[in-house]
């Protein structure tokens, strides 16, 4: 009989180092082809996506390092597990978006204290990084890791082209990419523009112009961590406009994105695990990894500053935990559970997507008479995971999850009447057939261009259920599946991106069917075409993108003008953003109206569309405030953007106060136009500090234009 090939251990580094130089081929050609790459001056796009790529491998490693040592000082039990180190890197994710949020909130990250944390923190990375070395030496001694670099990784570069996407995207400037996200709107609404704003009080708290400041925010506080290490090398003061994240030309802005692309490619590996875990085999990993990275939704939401790939990783993490039958069913639902209920401090709706699914996994292997003595363990490790979050909560605003259940808890800060209209606009009234309709349909369901094939994916599990060995786990992945769609079908606004954690279960399924089928070549060929179609996809939603960058921020080309072209330049060419930040407008003087994403204004005032606008004195009639009154407030200006408060009139989402006739009575009275930007529907008003009955020349308020 013929001896086994033998390997070479260097081959999985030939592939890796092969994978590194098509991407730096592929940045290069399609940042040429698009031609939207923000270069700062550098020629080659590649140069620019490698480098904002490093820098934020860098942060990612610095701030996880530490937390997968704690996370292997804690876990001694794991040593039994095939895939310790993954579970392990799942449970220091959870760690640290805890530590980090703990530390948030404490103030750690305040000018007094961030210095000396940051400091702990890169201390606790240099010993991580020393042990990680020692353990790399011991694997290679002993054949462990040149076992593992000899395996093909050869299917896992059917991803390549997605994270090729996913580090391009990430290398943009937020605020433009992608056209689902309208421009990244959450982003500039809240998980960039929070802790921003956490970062000059010094502290994560709520605060009460901004609802979304009362979620827990996780994800938000790691944000905040990256613009306090900014800030503690620069020491820009708030005023200034290369304060907390956009310091040094708004690098740590790439380093959050970027820190969200690591979150997607370790729910991916963290899901190929499970794969191999459950199949006692690698082959179908690879196929598992590119299959979920490249759904585009994954990659829309991964190139932001969001918090959906967070939940992914950490639900990859947990259905990992609770399919390692080698640790004990206490042990697996501790853990899963822990990871869960952080999951839940990323994105609180990850409660209605993630436990039943983890918890049918963990039936696998446990007889359903022990799930009660599960749920013991389960349910207080998950609220003690929750604890801080629901103790900030409930000593500011009298209710542990406002602004849900206030029938409960009360009304806190709000009206009935905004209550009402948050909970109109974050659910969905529709009959049941409309419900059903809308999850098929292109808009928002599982036929969203963005979910490509996944809703096909579907049809996996008619093999999967007629295969006597993987039946069971074929009947559990499938009623997993449907509790989350149940769950967004009755308890969301029914928003196709809020299907996404249905991608886990989904890969799962893929792994297996492939695992199944791997001597089926032709079966195989058709999964490749499907992946690779997918990457293929990806690129083409990319290429596609309207180049619509934001406000110019940065101001090295004004600088070189003399002061009359800069006036010139300033006044005719600029956007909103770019007007307030390179005027001699101070943006502590301006109030916004209609818009709710104030991060490039600097620090202006505004509300949400579903706060109190700083325009309403409580309890007094509207507009009741004089313009001496919002003087002795700091607010000097008005920024209205009527095209936004129309959209949010016709959607019956804006305080019913804020009407056009109302706003307009006032602003004739007390106000005088500056500046119009007709294309954006946006007027800059200066308020008068004394009224005034003149008419305008002409009405600049209904739309301007």
């Amino acid at each position: 009989m013929n001896a086994p090939v033998q390997q070479s251990p260097f081959r999985g580094l030939l592939y890796f180092g092969g994978a590194i130089a098509a991407s730096l081929l592929l940045f290069e050609l399609i940042g040429m082809q698009g031609d939207q790459l923000a270069t700062d001056g550098i020629s080659s796009p590649a140069v620019v996506v490698a480098f904002r790529t490093l820098l934020g491998a860098a942060a990612t490693l610095l701030w996880l390092a530490p937390m997968v040592l704690i996370a292997s000082l804690l876990t001694p039990f794991l040593k039994a597990s095939a895939a310790r180190f993954p579970i392990r890197v799942a449970i220091a994710l959870g760690i640290g978006f805890t530590l980090t949020h703990l530390l948030a909130w404490r103030g750690a990250f305040s000018p007094a204290c961030r210095g000396l944390t940051l400091l702990f923190w890169c201390a606790a990375a240099l010993l991580a990084f020393v042990m990680l070395a020692r353990c790399t030496v011991r694997a290679w001694r002993s054949g462990t890791l040149r076992e593992t670099l000899a395996g093909s990784p050869l299917n896992y570069l059917l991803a390549l082209p997605a994270i090729i996407i996913l580090f391009m995207a990430a290398s943009q400037p937020p605020g433009w990419l992608w056209g689902s996200e309208f421009g990244g709107f959450d982003s500039l609404s809240y998980h960039l523009q929070l802790p921003q704003e956490w970062l000059a009080s010094g502290r994560l708290t709520p605060v009460e112009h901004n609802v979304y400041s009362f979620l827990p925010n996780y994800v938000e506080s790691v944000f905040m961590q990256f613009g306090a290490a900014a800030q503690t090398i620069s020491s820009a003061p708030p005023r200034n406009l290369s304060f907390g994240l956009l310091n040094f030309d708004g690098f740590p802005l790439y380093m959050c994105q970027h820190f969200h692309v690591w979150c997607a490619l370790i729910a991916a590996w963290l899901t190929a695990r499970a794969v191999a875990l459950l199949t006692g085999s690698t082959s179908s990993a690879g196929f598992t990894f590119a299959a979920l990275l490249s759904v585009p939704w994954v990659v829309v939401t991964g190139s932001l500053s969001y918090n959906e790939c967070a939940v992914l990783a950490l639900f990859a993490g947990a259905m990992l935990v609770a399919a390692e039958a080698a640790l004990s069913a206490y042990v697996r639902t501790a853990v899963a559970a822990f990871l869960v209920g952080v999951a839940c401090g990323c994105k609180p709706t990850a409660i209605l997507f993630c436990a039943i699914p983890v918890a049918l996994m963990l039936l696998r292997d446990v007889p359903l008479r022990a799930l009660p003595r599960l749920a013991v363990i389960a349910v207080p490790v998950g609220l003690c995971t929750l604890a801080p979050w629901l103790v900030r909560n409930y000593f500011l605003a009298d209710n542990p999850i406002f602004p849900q259940f206030s029938s409960w808890f009360g009304e806190s800060h709000w009206t009935t009447e905004q209550l009402a209209r948050y909970a109109s606009a974050h659910s969905f009234s529709g009959t049941i057939t409309e419900r059903f309709a809308l999850l098929f349909s292109r808009d928002r369901g599982l036929l969203h261009p963005q979910f490509a094939l996944a809703g096909a994916v579907l049809l996996l599990f008619i093999p999967l259920l007629v295969n006597k060995a993987t039946r069971k786990l074929g009947f559990l992945l499938t009623v997993g599946i449907i509790s989350q769609i149940i769950a967004w079908l009755f308890a969301t606004h029914l928003q196709s991106r809020f299907l996404m954690p249905v991608l886990i279960p989904l890969a799962i399924t893929t792994g297996l069917v492939i695992h199944a089928a791997l001597s089926r070549r032709l079966i195989i060929l058709g999964f490749v075409a499907a992946i690779a179609s997918q990457g293929l996809w990806n690129i083409n939603l990319y290429l596609g993108q309207q180049p619509a960058p934001p406000g110019e921020i940065f101001r090295a080309e004004l600088d070189r003008m003399s002061d009359s072209e800069r006036q010139r330049v300033v006044a005719e060419n600029l956007g909103p953003e770019a007007f307030i930040n390179l005027s001699n407008i101070d943006p502590h003087h301006v109030l916004l109206v209609g818009d709710a994403t104030p991060f490039y204004f600097g620090p202006v005032h505004y509300a949400t569309t579903w706060d109190t606008s700083p325009l309403f004195a409580p309890g007094n009639p509207p507009y009741s405030l004089s313009p001496e009154q919002l003087g002795v407030r700091g607010i000097h200006f008005l920024l209205v953007n009527f095209a936004e408060l129309e959209r949010y009139n016709k959607s019956h989402w804006n305080d019913p106060r804020l009407s056009s006739e109302s706003l307009s009575a006032w602003l004739k009275s007390n106000a005088t136009p500056v500046k119009t930007w007709n294309d954006r529907g946006v007027v800059l008003f200066e308020i008068q500090s004394e009224p005034r009955q003149n008419e305008f020349g002409r009405n600049p308020l209904g739309p301007p234009g």
